[in-house]
């Protein structure tokens, strides 16, 4: 009865471990710092990486360049270990608008 309540450790999953060492990502914040602060300039971003995630990443109000670059190097981190590149998640053509739903402004009562 207790094992029904006290589920064994071995079936918990494992946790996802980068496959780049710290050094490595912080150099790449280190670049997507650069490239936000030049966009510009192609030579920062030479696989416009950066500028498609950049654009697939929600932007905070507020947000410090910092905490942004350290956004898109975790996105490009969590892509590379999920064997997921920029230019495959990227939406082909355009969205289209969708009409309004009518409403009614009465009441169930009014009706």
């Amino acid at each position: 009865m207790d094992d029904e309540l006290n589920p064994s450790f071995s079936q918990l999953p494992s946790v996802p471990v980068s496959k780049r060492s710290p050094q490595d990502r912080k150099k790449e914040t280190d670049s997507v710092l650069s490239w936000l602060r030049n966009p510009q300039d192609q030579k920062l971003d030479p696989t416009e990486e950066f500028t498609r995630v950049d654009q697939m990443l929600p932007k905070k109000k507020g947000q410090k360049p910092e905490d942004r670059a350290r956004e898109i190097e975790g996105a490009l981190d969590w892509m590379r270990n999920k064997d997921v590149k920029p230019s495959e998640v990227a939406p082909e053509g355009t969205f289209q608008k969708l009409g309004g739903v009518p409403i009614s402004r009465r009441t169930p009562e009014r009706c």
